[in-house]
């Protein structure tokens, strides 16, 4: 003998629109005839004996020129009674009051839909100007948050060079454009049906349409923002402090072959693995006015940086990035094509203060380098070739 479930509780959110009554009529009598009765709205229920029940869900009434109810009047119950409806809740915002009927034939409650449009007016002013606040609230977040990741110009440079702030700008820009969503659709979901009634028709009965496509397009975004996420967090990398110039003589273009232009100290490599991509950025500076934290607040005199994304087609995304983007947030100005042979694509400018940017692209990598030594890195672009070919790059 199976033991009975009865009396047992749980929570189940309904997968259409609150604020289609049609809809949630349909749904919650669905739910009754699997056993599970409405408690608390919207989705706390108490297992029951299975019954064929009808629901109705009305406007929360005026009382005593009073709105929003929480509990309808015991003479109101019991005129309902007659009529063959049971109070279960009221809904959020004491919006609307839920009834409940288990006779074959209990009295409509809906039988001028035109007449009963207008009990819905004083809701939908609350909702429009509650639900207009915070759908012009979150709508400007998201969309200012979309706008300042899109400003800087290098959205996918920040993410190969390991930055989290994009991910979490743009995870947040979703949540918020996603609640503007959410109050729009209700605004417009019972507008919709107050337009209905007041052209004398009755709120259609119709089965609740599951919202698999949206909800599972949310859930997707949001476990794929989350996974780029964790893949930042934990992806493995290594990075490496080097004192001698010759351990990085493959590698790196020093800043005494370019006329080193100041004083500085050893050198650094960080090497970066993220999704299967390869990130390296290799940097020789001077040493901070105290000269007791290297690469604390210091100038680097040559920094170079070296993208290796899959798929490789994104190197264009990332030359183009730097050269529009990167170079123009430092510089004010957009790095130049220029007359070469030696890459498929190149661009370099330098600022008043002799601040050199050359951006280059060879295949499936990129190269940035940034440097303030006196010589002209247009004239070493050979070597800068050879730096693409290095074994540690993948």
């Amino acid at each position: 003998m199976s033991r009975s479930r009865t009396g047992k509780t749980c929570r189940k959110r309904p997968s259409c629109n609150t604020y289609d009554i049609p809809a949630m009529e349909h749904w919650l009598k669905e739910k009754a005839a699997e056993g599970w009765q409405l408690t608390a709205w919207p989705k706390d229920f108490t297992a029951a004996e299975p019954c064929r029940c009808r629901f109705s869900i009305q406007p929360t009434p005026e009382k005593d020129g009073a709105r929003w109810a929480a509990e309808p009047s015991p003479e109101r119950r019991e005129l309902y009674r007659e009529f063959g409806w049971e109070y279960v809740c009221t809904t959020d915002y004491n919006a609307f009051q839920v009834w409940r009927s288990d006779r074959p034939d209990p009295v409509p409650m809906n039988t001028d839909p035109e007449a009963d449009s207008y009990a819905y007016d004083h809701l939908w002013k609350e909702l429009r100007l509650r639900n207009g606040i915070f759908f012009a609230a979150t709508a400007t977040f998201g969309v200012f948050i979309v706008n300042r990741v899109l400003q800087t110009g290098h959205i996918f440079v920040d993410v190969m060079a390991g930055e989290g702030t994009p991910f979490a700008m743009l995870f947040y820009a979703v949540l918020s454009l996603m609640a503007a969503c959410r109050f729009a659709k209700e605004l417009y979901t019972l507008r919709k049906l107050i337009l209905r009634m007041k052209n004398g028709l009755l709120p259609e009965e119709k089965r609740w349409v599951p919202q698999y496509l949206g909800r599972k397009g949310v859930a997707l975004t949001a476990v794929f923002l989350i996974y780029l996420m964790t893949v930042f967090l934990f992806s493995p990398h290594e990075q490496t402090w080097l004192k001698e110039e010759k351990e990085l003589q493959q590698l790196y273009l020093s800043a005494e072959d370019l006329g080193k232009a100041a004083e500085y100290g050893p050198m650094m490599l960080k090497r970066k693995a993220l999704l299967g991509s390869e990130y390296l950025l290799a940097m020789e500076g001077g040493w901070d006015l105290a000269g007791r934290f290297p690469y604390q607040r210091m100038i680097h005199v040559n920094q170079i940086e070296v993208y290796a994304p899959k798929p490789s087609f994104l190197a264009g995304v990332l030359f183009a990035e730097i050269a529009n983007g990167y170079v123009k947030e430092e510089t004010g100005e957009k790095a130049l094509s220029f007359t070469q042979a030696v890459f498929e694509d190149a661009r370099y400018f330098r600022s008043p203060e002799g601040v050199q940017h050359l951006v280059v692209k060879e295949g499936g990598k990129v190269l940035y380098f940034r440097t303030e030594s006196p010589d002209d890195l247009r004239g070493h672009l050979p070597e800068i070739r050879e730096i693409l070919a290095w074994e540690g790059i993948s």
